[in-house]
């Protein structure tokens, strides 16, 4: 069963959170380094959790 997680990223002057379904941490980080060189050159890691769910998935603002 695929498990949510999030992963927080940073690119100069801005903080993104990025949820990603994955197995495990490990696919999931996998998957978000293949999607996200689609869109940006380079980035840095800050870090990923696993996000309960039960069945409700919440977009969140950053400022």
């Amino acid at each position: 069963m695929k498990r949510l997680f999030k992963v927080n990223w940073s690119m100069p002057y801005a903080k993104y959170e990025t949820y990603v379904c994955g197995d495990d941490y490990e696919e999931a980080l996998l998957i978000f380094n293949e999607e996200i060189q689609k869109e940006v050159s380079t980035y840095d890691f800050d870090y990923i959790n696993e996000v309960p769910m039960s069945g409700v998935i919440v977009t969140k603002h950053i400022k």
